[in-house]
């Protein structure tokens, strides 16, 4: 029993010396660029500026270099 601990001693401890750290490269970052924002009020007219009341908003965004957008509300 004391020789299988020392060989799975052993066997664990070449593991842990053939780990090699990888090195990864992702080129070169770009930051996006002529991000435009555009908030339109569902029902909104100039009786009633502030929407029909249903609550309803249509965001919109749109920028060059960009891979995706997140809207974060706060209530």
């Amino acid at each position: 029993m004391k020789k299988l601990t020392y060989l799975l001693l052993a066997i664990q401890c070449v593991f842990l010396i053939s780990c090699e750290e990888e090195n990864f490269d992702f080129g070169e970052i770009i930051n996006p660029t002529e991000l435009a924002f555009d908030v339109e009020i569902i029902g909104a007219d100039i009786d009633n500026p502030f929407g029909d009341g249903s609550g309803n908003v249509v965001f919109s965004a749109a920028a060059k270099n960009a891979l995706g957008f997140k809207y974060i509300i706060n209530e």
